[in-house]
């Protein structure tokens, strides 16, 4: 793939994540580690599966709700 179209795809994706999750992603930027932490958590918290992307929206509202 086209290096350029790739740089720009991730920019896309990012803006789009930080549009929606805006303290998901202020978190991801400032401290990687405990973003991943929490992810992990989420994921293991119940019985019941659930996907990373239903982790990072629970993160979010989390996040939203402590402020």
């Amino acid at each position: 793939m086209d290096p350029q179209l790739s740089t720009a795809i991730k920019a896309q994706a990012d803006q789009l994540i930080c549009q929606t999750h805006p303290q998901v992603c202020f978190l991801r930027d400032q401290n990687y580690p405990r973003l991943e932490q929490l992810v992990g958590q989420q994921l293991f918290a119940d019985k019941d599966p659930i996907s990373i992307q239903t982790a990072l929206a629970e993160i979010e509202r989390e996040l939203s709700d402590s402020q």
